[in-house]
């Protein structure tokens, strides 16, 4: 299903006094959308740009909200600049860390990231010993000892 355009809402007004399956043939929709769209302006005609204003308040009101109020933006500001860990403040609004992670790094609260301590982040691990032992030593075959030349494959 796609969005009706401003273009298309301005045919519908212009053929609006025609029938509902004509102007679906027309702009290729079903006539339940043309249907749809012209009960958008219920009071007298059919106006363009008063439905898409409409359908565009009506299609940002839609789809999922943040948990994040201003009340609670207040607390969890107000413990990150007292010094506590987004662990710690976890515990005062019921939220996950990684969702008050989430707000820090996205700016939806008040508080920098440069401002968090090193809690939590990962330290680079020492390389393996065994991997640097596999490598040649260095010395070259022409300094090998005597007994070594003397061996051999059975």
């Amino acid at each position: 299903m796609t969005i009706i355009t401003l273009i298309e809402r301005s045919q519908i007004e212009l053929m609006q006094h025609h029938t509902i399956q004509y102007i679906a043939t027309i702009l290729g929709r079903s006539r339940i959308s043309i249907r749809h769209e012209l009960r958008r302006c219920p009071e007298g005609d059919y106006c363009a740009i008063i439905a898409h204003d409409h359908a565009d308040s009506c299609r940002h009101c839609c789809g999922r909200h943040s948990i994040l109020t201003p009340k609670l933006k207040h607390v969890v500001t107000e413990k990150l600049n007292l010094g506590w860990f987004p662990e710690m403040v976890n515990y005062a609004v019921h939220r996950a860390p990684h969702t008050i992670y989430h707000w820090i790094y996205q700016r939806q609260v008040d508080f920098q990231p440069s401002q968090l301590f090193d809690h939590g982040k990962r330290h680079k691990r020492r390389q393996d010993l065994r991997s640097r032992c596999n490598q040649a030593v260095g010395t070259s075959i022409e300094v090998r000892s005597e007994s070594a030349n003397r061996r051999t494959e059975k």
